[in-house]
């Protein structure tokens, strides 16, 4: 599967976003909660801007969910249509943007979605010929 340029580029940035929104997420979870006491409640109730501010946190979480559902198919489908990469590598390429997509994803993406070519060992090779 070939891309052009500017959507490597643009396959690149949601990468490095999928990469760093749980870091984002539990850094702006953990200020939500240091910050509830001061939103406005009394006693023990958060007041309405605590949950205005949930409210907006939790549709950025599932929004943030299904877009690295979306780039998983995409990978997934790069993973599964390159023929030119080694079976090795893509089986455990595969297994990883299912299993643990913080580190599969951008491998695959240094690996066979931003090179023009990928790297020599990461390339399948034909099967050796028999001696006649």
């Amino acid at each position: 599967m070939k891309l052009s340029q500017p959507l490597k580029i643009l396959v690149g940035i949601a990468t490095l976003w999928v990469v760093i929104y749980p870091l984002a997420m539990f850094v702006t979870w953990l200020m939500l909660m240091a910050l509830a006491p001061l939103t406005g409640g009394r006693g023990d109730t958060p007041g309405p801007l605590f949950f205005f501010i949930f409210m907006i946190f939790m549709l950025i979480a599932v929004g943030g969910s299904w877009f690295r559902l979306a780039l998983q198919l995409f990978y997934l489908s790069h993973i599964i249509l390159n023929r030119a990469g080694n079976d090795t590598a893509r089986v455990l390429l595969g297994i990883g943007c299912v299993v643990l997509p913080l580190v599969a994803l951008p491998c695959t993406y240094f690996l066979y979605v931003l090179p023009q070519r990928p790297p020599e060992w990461a390339l399948s090779r034909p099967p050796a010929k028999a001696a006649a």
